[in-house]
C-alpha cells in the first residue's frame, strides 16, 4: 500500500472529519510519540498540497502506522460521502469504435453487451488510487469489505446508467438494422458517470456500390459540345450571320437567327465558321 495514499486520506480527515482524525493522531501518537503525532498535525496539509517535501522517516511512520477502529456507521458515512461526491469513485466511460466488418449482428451485440456490463458487472468503476488505499487502511487490508461497502452504491449506479442508456441503444440499433442512420455516424450516449461513443462506419462499401449501380442505371445526359463546335451560320441566305448557339439551343436541336428570326436545326446543312 502506497505510503503517500495514506498522507493524502489523513489529509483529507483532517479537513473534512475532524472526529475520525482525532482517533488517528491518537493511534499515531500511541505507536510514535505524541510529538511526533503532534508534528505529524501540524504539518500534514503542507505535505498534501507539496508545500513542504515529507521527510522518509515520516514516511515510514505513515507506512507502519495502524488505522485506529472505526464503527460501522462511521465507515458507511465516509464511503457515502465520497461515492456521492463523485471524484473517488465513478463508473467508467466506455468508448464503443463500430468501424468493423463482422456485420450488422455483430455490432448490435456488443452495444448490447456494454450496456448489460453495467448491471451484471457492477464493479466496473474508476476508484482513486488514495481513496482505495485509505479505505484499505481504515478496513486493515480486507478489500472484501470494501467492495462489499460500496456495493449499494455502486449497483444503484449501474442500475442508473442501464435506465438511462438501454432505450436508447435499442432505438439506435433499431435504425442501424434497417440502414436508417446515415454513414459515418458519430453519436455520444451520456449516462450517469460516463457516456458512450459510438462511431459507425459500416456498410460504407456496400452503400458505395448501390450508389455506383443508381448513377449507371440512370441516362447520361449529353456532352456539352465546345464553343467552336456551337457556332453556326444562319440558314438565310439573305442573312448568313454566325451565331453562337446556347448549349441548351444544341439540346433542343433548334435555334432563331436574333437578326432575321429565320429558324435552323443543327442538323441542317449549314456552313460552319
Amino acid at each position: 500500500m502506497n505510503a503517500q495514499n495514506r498522507v493524502k486520506f489523513a489529509a483529507m480527515l483532517q479537513r473534512e472529519i475532524p472526529q475520525l482524525f482525532q482517533k488517528l493522531f491518537e493511534s499515531y501518537a500511541a505507536e510514535h510519540s505524541r510529538g511526533r503525532a503532534q508534528y505529524m498535525k501540524d504539518n500534514l496539509q503542507f505535505w498534501d498540497n507539496g508545500k513542504v517535501a515529507i521527510q522518509p522517516e515520516s514516511l515510514n511512520r505513515f507506512s507502519a502506522v495502524r488505522f485506529p477502529d472505526t464503527t460501522a456507521s462511521e465507515r458507511n458515512w465516509l464511503i457515502c460521502h465520497y461515492v456521492e461526491d463523485g471524484t473517488s469513485l465513478r463508473m467508467r466511460s466506455f468508448e464503443i469504435d463500430l468501424r468493423i466488418e463482422s456485420g450488422l449482428d455483430g455490432s448490435a451485440e456488443r452495444l448490447r453487451s456494454i450496456v448489460r456490463n453495467f448491471l451484471e458487472r457492477p464493479y466496473n468503476v474508476e476508484v482513486a488510487t488514495h481513496f482505495y488505499d485509505g479505505m484499505l487502511w481504515v478496513l486493515d487490508g480486507e478489500a472484501t469489505g470494501f467492495w462489499n461497502a460500496v456495493d449499494p452504491y455502486i449497483r444503484a449506479q449501474g442500475e442508473a446508467a442501464f435506465k438511462e442508456v438501454s432505450g436508447r441503444i435499442e432505438a439506435y440499433i433499431y435504425l442501424m438494422q434497417r440502414n436508417a442512420v446515415p454513414i459515418p455516424f458519430r453519436k455520444s450516449i451520456p449516462y450517469p458517470g460516463g457516456r458512450i461513443g459510438i462511431d459507425f462506419n459500416h456498410t460504407v462499401g456496400k452503400r458505395m456500390v448501390e450508389r455506383l449501380k443508381f448513377w449507371r442505371a440512370k441516362p447520361i445526359p449529353p456532352a456539352i459540345a465546345p464553343e467552336s463546335e456551337r457556332k453556326f451560320t444562319c440558314p438565310n441566305p439573305d442573312c448568313s450571320r454566325v451565331m453562337l448557339l446556347t448549349p441548351d439551343e444544341v439540346r433542343a436541336n433548334a435555334f432563331a437567327c436574333p437578326w432575321c428570326w429565320k429558324y435552323g436545326s443543327v442538323t441542317s446543312p449549314l456552313t460552319s465558321k
